[in-house]
């Protein structure tokens, strides 16, 4: 399996020099081919600070990321993303915009959404959707470049317990079948099983 990402003995925080507040501390794991990797820990143990630090949304003061494909490669959900749920854009437009320099095919949109199982809501506006079916478009939006690696903060939050369920089998069979690396942040010590376990806890990573 070829190594897909790594964090090597990083610490993540907010603030800088003297102002620096730790969140996370000593934080090295990786990601390779085909392996889904769950970081999992309570609200405010750190687990989103993991994946703001590894994208440089929040200062790393010691240790490093290192990224082994390039960022088109890479399928990123937020666990707050950026988008008004005003805008009367349909689920369909929210997919295809992914990449921000370009509108894409509608074709391959819809293909996307199918694989997530939300291809009948195609022409429905966004903002009108659930939680659940807007995140299984989140996901379908992330997977629209064929990406190596997709790294979700909180994939399934807002969520009902049987869209929990479709998108722990989307992922699984993401990594298995198409060998999509996926790192992914969660607080429940039951969802996805087969995934390999890092808990966070006390800003510290324990296999």
């Amino acid at each position: 399996m070829g190594k897909l990402v790594e964090i090597n003995q990083a610490s993540f925080g907010y603030g800088s020099g003297k102002n620096f507040i730790p969140i996370v501390s000593n934080i090295t794991l990786s990601v390779s081919t085909g392996e889904f990797i769950l970081l999992v820990g309570a609200n405010g143990s750190g687990k989103s600070t993991i994946i703001r630090g590894m994208f440089d949304l929040v200062y790393c003061s010691e240790g490093s990321t290192q990224w082994h494909i390039p960022q088109h490669e890479i399928g990123y959900i937020p666990q707050e993303p950026n988008i008004d749920h005003d805008i009367p854009a349909t689920a369909l437009d929210v997919v295809c915009t992914s990449k921000a320099s370009q509108w894409s095919t509608r074709k391959h949109g819809c293909e996307t959404l199918e694989i997530v199982g939300m291809q009948e809501f195609a022409k429905k506006r966004f903002g009108t959707l659930s939680g659940g079916q807007k995140r299984r478009v989140l996901l379908a939006r992330a997977l629209f470049g064929n990406p190596k690696l997709l790294v979700l903060d909180e994939p399934t939050v807002n969520t009902d317990c049987d869209t929990v369920k479709k998108i722990e089998t989307i992922l699984t069979g993401l990594c298995t079948q198409n060998r999509v690396g996926i790192l992914a942040t969660t607080h429940s010590e039951s969802w996805a099983p087969s995934a390999k376990r890092y808990h966070i806890d006390g800003g510290c990573i324990n296999g």
